[in-house]
């Protein structure tokens, strides 16, 4: 039987396989005349009530001002970075940057929750990043300086993310609850979104067909799966783990979107690989 650090390090791993196929639903709502900030609206629209109807009354048993607050702002500033560095940089040099968490979690988990990785954790830590990197970007592209300071800003809120998740688990908050209350904290991005392209919605059923996938899956079963993980794993290989997120992009966007597959991006799928394997079997998930 698996111990629950292994089930929890299994969960995050098949919570960013389902993350690798946002790009996917995303693209095809923007081929159907939806700008990126309608398309990240409208997906948490339809993950809303799915999330609320999971949690649950033990979701809003407890309201917390702080959970609130975690959703309006740190999560809703992770919503808006992503969507403004797809339009500046595309979505392979978002998803780069995007991995520099690892590294900000391993210097800043000591300092806020007291997670000290080993030496060999801040070693993944380094090879997951660089394989998210070379497997997300394999021309190596910088599209601009603010394209560049957007897709790091990214990275450090994503890190600030997953540290906020451990803190508020450590203070006694359970899953539903983190999931169900940063999620209502949400609207006030959502009314961003919709103000910055406020006519930008899809032209077709395909459209929407494409954001339910990316809201049903990606946010609510994805988000939901990844809190039950992260339950019993550390900052610093939940980040790590997330990492695999690439190579579902990478696969899909090859079969459904037929994009060319760099020789290169095999070596950032080797890498993010290594760097799994390494934390799952310290996890005992083998």
């Amino acid at each position: 039987m698996l111990s629950p650090e292994a089930k929890g390090a299994l969960l995050i791993v098949a919570a960013a396989s389902l993350w690798g196929s946002t790009g996917i639903a995303i693209t095809f709502a923007l081929r159907d005349g939806c700008s990126i900030f309608t398309s990240a609206a409208i997906m948490i629209i339809f993950a809303l009530p799915i999330i609320l109807l999971y949690g649950g009354k033990e979701g809003i048993r407890r309201l917390s001002p702080l959970l609130l607050l975690y959703g309006a702002t740190v999560v809703g500033a992770f919503r808006m970075l992503y969507a403004f560095s797809v339009q500046v940089n595309g979505p392979g040099v978002t998803s780069s940057l995007l991995y520099i968490a690892p590294l900000v979690v391993a210097v800043a988990a000591p300092l806020t929750i007291h997670e000290t990785p080993r030496v060999s954790d801040v070693l993944m830590a380094i090879v997951a990043f660089g394989g998210a990197y070379v497997a997300s970007n394999p021309e190596f592209l910088i599209t601009s300086a603010l394209g560049f300071a957007i897709g790091v800003s990214l990275g450090i809120v994503y890190a600030i993310t997953i540290i906020a998740i451990r803190y508020f688990y450590a203070r006694g908050y359970t899953s539903k609850e983190v999931l169900v209350q940063s999620s209502i904290g949400m609207i006030v991005p959502i009314a961003f979104f919709f103000y910055m392209s406020p006519d930008a919605f899809p032209k077709t059923i395909g459209g929407y067909v494409a954001l339910l996938w990316g809201g049903i899956l990606c946010i609510a079963l994805g988000l939901t799966i990844y809190l039950a993980g992260m339950r019993n794993v550390k900052a610093i290989h939940a980040s790590v783990l997330a990492t695999i997120e690439p190579i579902t992009s990478i696969i899909l966007s090859r079969i459904i979107l037929g994009e060319v597959l760099f020789p290169i991006q095999l070596l950032g799928v080797a890498a993010i690989l290594l760097s799994s394997l390494f934390i799952m079997i310290r996890r005992n998930v083998f």
